[in-house]
């Protein structure tokens, strides 16, 4: 299980002044979307035995020479003491726009570069890479495990077809084809994600191969029009895929991230909800399984006849939990909604159902 803080600290220090750049590694349209900043904080420290006066700090983001923001600068007019620092945390604006990032068909290089200035002290300047990564990329990295959650857009025209295919399916097994989320307890939930699953698995979409291993790297996610259009996606598509589906359906889908693996899954009930989007914590996913209060499903529709049923999937999941040390992460993306996580627009979007009045 990874272990990367969600940011990286980069210091330099030169005649006196510390630079500290709290940042994340990458920035994309989906963190940008949310109002993620790509710097949380800068701060300098007087490490020097004199005081420092009219402190100025810059920051460029660029790709290339090209300027990806316009450029922000700070100021302290005041004075700091020996050992005393200054703080901004004030960079929500300082990403690029996100027009940009939506034309963005490849991750590119850029670099953020910080230039400190005061009287009487040398000019200091840090330097740290950025990947700027195209529209539709996702990075395995910890900090990006909540932004998955953007790339799952329930309410979509493909969406609303499998819906009801799945409500069809209900309808012949139950005699009920309502889509009532967990209104009817957990058996019921269970059955909507089942007859949700067989109404994938028909459809007869194809596994491709993701990249041998994408932890640390971008990997472009298919949305779920693009899956169930092309009838074709990676483990990660597909588990995608499937969380919109059960979200659109009133379930509390969960994506769990492994070292070359993506799985789905959804919650048992209501009555639960998981104190943070991601758990990273070995144990915490295990118990999570264990209790029955996440139900783990492999995203295996593309099988044929049993081995791609519900009941399959179901148990191919739970086979991962058998080397837990595999597991990196789970993503709840009712959590993440909930702080504030919201689907990228989508040109198959229909309006989302409004509550009853």
């Amino acid at each position: 299980m990874s272990t990367t803080p969600v940011e990286t600290t980069h210091t330099v220090e030169q005649d006196g002044l510390r630079v500290s750049i709290h940042a994340l590694p990458a920035v994309n349209l989906a963190l940008v979307h949310n109002g993620v900043p790509l710097i949380s904080a800068i701060e300098i420290t007087n490490a020097a035995d004199v005081e420092l006066t009219d402190l100025t700090v810059t920051a460029h983001l660029l790709s290339g020479e090209a300027e990806l923001t316009a450029p922000i600068t700070r100021t302290h007019d005041g004075r700091i003491a020996p050992g005393a620092s200054v703080v901004w945390d004030d960079f929500a604006q300082f990403v690029p726009a996100t027009e940009f990032l939506k034309t963005l068909n490849e991750s590119q290089r850029g670099s953020l570069t910080l230039s400190v200035s005061s009287v009487w002290a040398t000019p200091t300047q840090i330097t740290i890479p950025i990947r700027v990564l195209a529209h539709n990329e996702w990075f395995a990295q910890p900090v990006f495990y909540d932004s998955l959650a953007a790339f799952v857009q329930p309410n979509t025209h493909s969406v609303t077809a499998v819906l009801d295919d799945a409500a069809e399916i209900l309808r012949v097994d139950t005699g009920d084809s309502s889509l009532g989320g967990y209104q009817r307890g957990p058996q019921r939930a269970a059955l909507i994600a089942a007859a949700i699953y067989e109404a994938l698995h028909v459809r007869g979409i194809r596994y491709i191969d993701p990249p041998a291993s994408f932890e640390n790297t971008g990997q472009k996610v298919r949305t779920t029009s693009q899956v169930l259009e092309e009838r074709f996606g990676t483990c990660i598509d597909l588990s995608v895929a499937y969380a919109a589906c059960l979200e659109a359906a009133g379930l509390r889908p969960l994506l769990w991230i492994m070292d070359t693996h993506a799985f789905a899954g959804f919650l048992r009930d209501d009555s639960t909800s998981l104190p943070q989007p991601s758990i990273l914590e070995e144990n915490a996913m295990i118990n999570l399984v264990e209790s029955g209060i996440g139900i783990p499903v492999d995203a295996i529709f593309y099988a044929d006849g049993k081995e791609g049923s519900f009941a399959s999937a179901v148990s191919s999941g739970r086979r991962f939990f058998g080397d837990p040390s595999r597991l990196r992460g789970v993503l709840s993306v009712a959590a993440a909604r909930r702080d504030g996580v919201r689907p990228l627009p989508s040109a198959d979007e229909v309006a989302p159902p409004q509550p009853a009045h």
